[in-house]
């Protein structure tokens, strides 16, 4: 039996309030990291647009353009007997429903209305910090009008977005038309998949109405003087170079006289370049054939302006790679994960008269006051504490300052307070019971290794035979030897046995 009209619409509200309290959930958590605000991006985005949605039921239910819904009222309205008796009806035909489906679930609507969004990344774009134009970056040096093969990737990163509208032989190429469309398709993927919440749609069609307006006034026509305002690589020639007579506007180049200006009018290179100019003016390249072109070229550069911070840290983490050796890379060793920058939080500043709070508890800086490199507290593992029990449980961070303190004066001062000397054998103890331990055994082997004289000296007896003074004592006094008919006696040897 399904839901009458009255409440699914009241279902409807239900599910409105539930979305507009998730989305209040949502922003009153700070996410930490671009992964954690990418996703709570997304979440919202969804329960906005999940609550657009019934809010667009509501309208056509209230709507009632079928009278659905008046119809419904009338029949549960009505006055005296009728009102009971439509009521009977009404519950007797539920009842009958549900003897005949006595299994039936709810209908009411209770499930879980959370939305776990699943984001798509490459490894290069570690989850929306970095934009990853390798692809990109492979298409353009492969152009074969590309004067610049050797234009590395951190070039590329600053200039992708810059178009020279003063040099119009790309303009010819189908494959640079290709590069162009893949590119802006991938810019729109790219925010799109980072800030779901911003609306593209209004910033594309004003960047289409900006284009038209300034097309129309040739403002991307290289023979105007808007144009050359308007070229964000311009050389930024100076205005009296160019009207100079002098000037080879085909070669831009100014030469000091007239007589080598002529003769370079005759070269082969200024006869190239004056083909290739005149070719770029062609009126059918500038008018028609460019005009898409350099609606795609616009766009980039609109798009490129909402992701200049995206650009700058992908130029930095690109240079801190190329910084890497090989093994570096391979073990990831010196460069930063999100989680451990965000536990850094160098940049976090509570107020301006505090100093700044980090995350890493005593993170060491240099003279300057500033942090230390990550790599170089990871290396030294400054990150490490070892405690000395000798010391007063004193935390010493990084294996360099734990090993140094065994030569303080406060490690010396702990073990002189227990009875211990500071010698090289109690290296690496910092148990109090340890040490004395160590320092009791010591002891005995000391003790057994010195000369005791009842034990070591030496008596021989008559018949030469060898003991020591205190076997020899007992048997004088047993009276078993005789010290005077003993004539080895003032012939006896003393010394230490050796007991090894």
């Amino acid at each position: 039996m399904s839901s009458t009209l009255l409440e699914k619409t009241r279902n409807l509200h239900e599910n409105v309030e539930r979305y507009e309290l998730l989305i209040e959930n949502e922003m009153k958590n700070e996410p930490k990291t671009t992964k954690e605000r990418v996703l709570q991006s997304h979440r919202v985005n969804h329960y906005l647009n999940s609550s657009i949605e019934c809010s667009k039921q509501l309208l056509n239910i209230y709507t009632d353009n079928d009278r659905s819904r008046k119809d419904e009222l009338t029949s549960i309205s009505g006055f005296g007997t009728e009102l009971f008796s439509s009521f009977y009806e009404k519950l007797r035909e539920i009842k009958e429903y549900h003897r005949k489906f006595p299994n039936i679930k709810e209908e009411r609507n209770n499930e879980p209305l959370i939305y776990i969004p699943n984001v798509p990344f490459t490894g290069n774009e570690s989850n929306g910090r970095f934009l990853d134009l390798n692809e990109f970056y492979e298409q353009y040096i492969n152009l074969h009008f590309i004067k610049e093969k050797n234009i590395d990737y951190i070039s590329y990163l600053t200039s992708f977005y810059k178009f020279q509208y003063n040099d119009l032989v790309r303009m010819k190429y189908s494959e640079y038309k290709k590069y162009l469309e893949s590119l802006l398709e991938y810019l729109l993927s790219f925010i799109q998949r980072t800030q779901p919440l911003f609306n593209l749609i209004p910033s594309i069609l004003k960047s289409e109405n900006e284009f038209n307006e300034k097309w129309e006034k040739k403002q991307f026509d290289p023979t105007t003087e808007e144009s050359n305002n308007n070229n964000v690589d311009n050389n930024n020639k100076d205005n009296n170079e160019e009207n100079n007579p002098l000037y080879c506007k085909a070669c831009k180049k100014l030469f000091a006289s007239e007589n080598v200006f002529n003769g370079h009018l005759k070269g082969k290179k200024h006869i190239q370049n004056q083909e290739r100019m005149e070719l770029n003016v062609n009126p059918l390249l500038t008018l028609k054939s460019r005009k898409g072109n350099s609606l795609l070229e616009y766009k980039i550069t609109r798009l490129s302006e909402y992701l200049l911070d995206q650009i700058e840290a992908t130029k930095e983490f690109v240079l801190k790679k190329q910084s890497r050796s090989a093994a570096e890379l391979e073990s990831g060793e010196g460069l930063l994960n999100e989680e451990d920058e965000e536990n850094l939080n160098i940049e976090d500043i509570e107020t301006e008269i505090e100093a700044p709070k980090l995350r890493i508890a005593n993170y060491p800086v240099d003279w300057s006051g500033k942090p230390i490199p990550y790599w170089v507290y990871r290396y030294l593992e400054l990150g490490v504490e070892y405690k000395c029990e000798i010391c007063g449980n004193q935390s010493y961070w990084g294996r360099k300052a734990y090993e140094k303190h065994f030569q303080e004066a406060r490690h010396s001062y702990g073990m002189s307070s227990i009875g211990v000397p500071n010698t090289v054998h109690f290296h690496e103890i910092t148990k109090i019971k340890d040490a004395l331990e160590l320092w009791q055994k010591i002891k005995s082997q000391t003790s057994f290794q010195q000369f005791k004289q009842d034990r070591d000296e030496e008596y021989e007896d008559e018949n030469g035979n060898v003991m020591s003074k205190k076997n020899y004592e007992l048997l004088v006094k047993q009276g078993i030897i005789n010290p005077n008919n003993n004539s080895s006696s003032n012939n006896k040897s003393t010394g230490k046995r050796d007991r090894s």
